[in-house]
């Protein structure tokens, strides 16, 4: 009987999981969810994040999914500026630092609000307006920025957006820094290999400790690195630059 029961058990709890999300929903699904958290009485976002891991059935791995900087969760980022647009829109209010409340204005928007709150739906509030005007392209401030940043149609948040843009200029500049490497003459290309190696720790680092020899009848080696000053260890190098077509 205790092996039918814990198999019974078993089995509901592989069920159970089965049915819990990994992933995070966008931005937009997170406004009305979160005050209606804030109606219940929360005073913070913090607060807020188990009701909204329910909310979305969200597993345990998915609550504690970090951002690739490791300071804060992906659910707590996501509530976070969740919670921006509802305070901006005067659906919340600050008590005291860190701690909010629901307003009546909040309250007659889970009352009468639509589904999914959305930018065209923001912009009806004259709070959330006031805020987006102030943030002009000219200006530079932090809360200019973060004004002109936070989409509330979108699916990411600001730190998404950004993450994605350095991710893009990244592969931009390993492509750039791949066809500069490739239109180097030979000799030049040695003594970038001698240098990178260098730079990687090779010869305690020291740029006089390598040197590009490649020419003919180098018995096919192409830069040697002194592993001390004395030359007492040194590494033969030798390399074949990779075609683009391969």
């Amino acid at each position: 009987m205790k092996a039918r029961a814990q198999l019974g058990y078993e089995w509901e709890q592989q069920m159970t999981d089965s049915h819990l999300s990994d992933t995070l929903p966008p931005l937009r699904q997170c406004f009305r969810p979160l005050l209606a958290e804030m109606a219940k009485g929360f005073r913070s976002t913090r607060e807020c994040l188990p009701g909204l891991a329910a909310h979305f059935n969200l597993s345990k791995e998915a609550q504690e999914e970090l951002l690739p900087s490791g300071g804060r969760t992906r659910l707590f980022d996501t509530a976070d500026w969740a919670h921006l647009a509802l305070f901006k829109t005067g659906l919340t209010r600050r008590i005291s630092r860190g701690v909010y409340e629901i307003t009546p204005e909040g309250h007659d928007a889970l009352t009468t609000g639509p589904k999914v709150f959305d930018e065209q739906y923001f912009r009806t509030f004259a709070k959330y307006l006031a805020w987006k005007n102030r943030a002009s392209p000219a200006d530079k401030t932090p809360r200019a920025s973060v004004a002109t940043k936070l989409s509330t149609d979108g699916d990411e948040t600001p730190e998404d957006r950004i993450r994605a843009a350095h991710v893009e200029l990244d592969a931009a500049l390993a492509d750039d820094l791949l066809q500069a490497v490739l239109q180097t003459t030979p000799a030049r290309f040695e003594r970038l290999v001698i240098e990178l190696l260098i730079a990687m720790g090779y010869g305690n680092g020291d740029a006089a400790q390598g040197k590009a020899i490649g020419k003919s009848g180098d018995g096919g080696i192409d830069g040697i690195v002194n592993e001390d000053a004395l030359g007492l260890g040194s590494g033969p190098i030798n390399w074949i630059p990779a075609c683009p077509a391969m």
